[in-house]
């Protein structure tokens, strides 16, 4: 995304040199180079990531109840090109390594505790992110028959929608959520909207690191807040043109 601005922003600062602005244009130039400095060396990324992952930086705290649920989102899938196979994006094992951690703690502490993996195949791969992920999970020790799969979603809204749909179907403790830092405010946003109140527990931090020259892997992260709070700015958008829908009623919890 970063790199799409940035080629908008010199489209518009050629237009204004044609239209023989050139004052302007090397006026917004320097404002536009700067900015993009500030987001490679980290600086401004920080900034951007921060006001995402503040309230998560610290781990989650869980009293565990029983029939405890924990909810896995997927973070997609990609297809390897020699052996053709189909394995989790990068970004996806911290999520899968922090469910089955917080498996093992729920069944340490209480009975009944039940991981929902919850992603379709929104790239056409011919696998479930539900489906991958319930079988590496399954290779680090967690029971098959303590995990459902939600295989229809394809967005985060959708993860949410279609994870409360399944919940109420079954009466259950405490909802636990896994996601990224940076996907959990709007994640938990979401999930909110239909009716659940999930506690955060964040699978990993993305922190940008100080340098003096712009780098790719701060742009990356960038990248990776702005789409959060474009997410973020649409749901509150459509909530006001009512484009939402209404919220759904809590599903049935069972009591403490």
């Amino acid at each position: 995304m970063s790199l799409v601005l940035f080629a908008l922003g010199v489209s518009f600062l050629l237009l204004l040199w044609r239209l023989r602005w050139r004052r302007t244009a090397r006026a917004l130039g320097l404002a536009w180079v700067a900015v993009f400095w500030l987001l490679g060396n980290g600086i401004a990324t920080r900034w951007i990531t921060n006001s995402l992952q503040a309230g998560y930086a610290a781990p989650t705290r869980i009293a565990w109840q029983p029939d405890a649920v924990i909810v896995l989102l997927g973070m997609g899938m990609q297809r390897l090109p020699q052996e053709g196979g189909v394995e989790p994006q990068s970004l996806a094992y911290s999520r899968i390594l922090r469910t089955a951690q917080l498996y093992d703690a729920c069944v340490a502490a209480t009975r009944g505790c039940t991981v929902v993996v919850s992603g379709g195949d929104p790239a056409g791969l011919g696998r479930t992110e539900a489906e991958l992920y319930s079988a590496l999970l399954v290779e680090v020790g967690v029971p098959r028959a303590a995990i459902i799969e939600e295989e229809r979603s394809r967005t985060t809204w959708e993860n949410a929608r279609d994870t409360t749909d399944l919940l109420a179907l079954r009466r259950h403790g405490p909802v636990v959520l896994v996601t990224s830092g940076l996907h959990m405010r709007r994640a938990v946003l979401y999930f909110r909207h239909f009716g659940l109140q999930p506690l955060p527990a964040r699978s990993d931090y993305a922190a940008p690191f100080p340098s003096w020259l712009p780098s790719s892997y701060n742009l990356l992260v960038c990248d990776l807040a702005l789409v959060e709070w474009l997410g973020i700015a649409r749901y509150h958008l459509y909530k006001h043109l009512g484009w939402n829908g209404s919220a759904a009623a809590p599903p049935a919890v069972v009591p403490p």
